[in-house]
């Protein structure tokens, strides 16, 4: 599963995430602003993680879990 993580992680938190034992795959961003364009990341995932954009969420296509 595609995981979109939009929150400001330090190198362990980030370590810590893909040391779990799974089939996941992490796209790591800062949060993004009102004005940012939608990330392809975001739109490849089917969970977010954090913070994005309000319009960006009427444009994705699968998204699961926020």
């Amino acid at each position: 599963m595609n995981i979109f993580v939009s929150v400001t992680l330090n190198q362990s938190e980030r370590e810590q995430l893909l040391s779990l034992d799974s089939d996941d795959h992490f796209f790591f961003h800062n949060e993004f602003s009102y004005e940012d364009l939608i990330h392809p990341d975001f739109l490849n995932s089917s969970i977010c993680f954090g913070n994005v954009p309000v319009q960006w969420l009427e444009k994705h296509p699968k998204l699961e879990w926020i």
